[in-house]
C-alpha cells in the first residue's frame, strides 16, 4: 500500500525543487540538469506528477562535495 501525501502535508524529510534550490543557492533549472546528467540524487515521485528530494540524500551530497572541496 503506497501513501500519498498533499502537497502541504508532505513531511519534512522530502523537499520540493524549490527548496532544494534554495538550499544550494542554484536556480530549479540547474537541479533537474545536475540530476538529468545524474551528477545530483534523483528525485522521489510521490505521485506521478509530485518530485521530492530526500533531505538525507540531500545532505549526504553537500557532505561529499565538501570532502572533495577539502
Amino acid at each position: 500500500m503506497s501513501t500519498q501525501f498533499p502537497l502541504s502535508k508532505t513531511p519534512a524529510e522530502y523537499l520540493s525543487v524549490r527548496q532544494v534550490a534554495e538550499l544550494l543557492g542554484v536556480t530549479t533549472r540547474t537541479i533537474w540538469k545536475l540530476s538529468a546528467a545524474r551528477k545530483f540524487p534523483a528525485p522521489v515521485r510521490l505521485t506521478p506528477r509530485l518530485p521530492r528530494w530526500k533531505r538525507a540524500e540531500i545532505d549526504a551530497h553537500i557532505e561529499a562535495l565538501a570532502a572533495v572541496i577539502s
